[in-house]
Order: structure tokens, then C-alpha cells, then sequence
């Protein structure tokens, strides 16, 4: 599902939204039209990750994780996902942990997982 919002008012809307693993844009303008239904409209095509999890190996070690994998309804192919994981003073003493994305992979239609270790 896709949705277009118009100015502040609409980010209820857009919480519900999310909530549904669909894409939601917000117009501001009148000449955010053409670009965010550009985009809405091709990206409608194309296979999306959904189903986010992060898992950290220990979770005693951070405090925050921004955004909650949660919070991802889907993500199209070649779009940047960033988390900042803010790590307390226990990374000190452990000084290694491991990071598991786990997504759903609408291309391949299977759950995949990528891991990465710190030190």
C-alpha cells in the first residue's frame, strides 16, 4: 500500500501507515508532487525487504538502538539504511560483540541474515 500525506497533520497517518509495512511520503509543497509520486510509483515495482530484526549478541552492552528495526515497514533495493547503536561503558570490559540483521527478501522470497562481529 502507498500513501501521500499532505503537510504536518498528516504524520498520524503516517504512523499507521508504517505500522503496515507500506510507504507513506509527506507533500509540503505543491512541487513535491511529481517527485514523491515518481518515486512512489517506481518503487511499487520493485521486490522490498521487510520483517527487520537486529539482534546484538549481548544485549547488556548498548543502551539505544535508532531507528527500532521495527520501525522499517520496507526498504527497496539500493536505499540506505543506517542504525546508531549507542554502546555503554560494559563494551570496555567485553570488547567484542556480534550483529545479526535478519529481513524477509521479497527477490528471493526467503529469510536471510547478515552478521558482522566488532572488536
Amino acid at each position: 500500500m502507498f500513501a501521500i500525506g499532505i503537510g504536518q497533520e498528516s504524520l498520524v497517518l503516517k504512523r499507521a501507515i508504517l505500522d503496515s509495512q507500506s510507504r507513506f511520503e509527506v507533500l509540503y509543497t505543491i512541487e513535491d508532487i511529481p517527485n514523491k509520486l515518481d518515486f512512489l510509483i517506481r518503487n511499487s515495482a520493485l521486490p522490498s525487504f521487510t520483517d527487520f530484526g537486529l539482534k546484538i549478541e549481548n544485549a547488556a552492552l548498548f543502551s539505544y538502538i535508532i531507528p527500532l528495526s521495527k520501525s522499517f515497514g520496507y526498504v527497496v533495493p539500493e536505499e540506505l539504511v543506517e542504525f546508531f547503536i549507542i554502546f555503554n561503558k560494559k563494551l570496555e570490559v567485553v570488547k567484542k560483540t556480534s550483529f545479526t540483521l535478519k529481513f524477509y527478501n521479497e527477490l528471493n522470497q526467503r529469510k536471510e541474515e547478515f552478521k558482522d562481529v566488532k572488536h
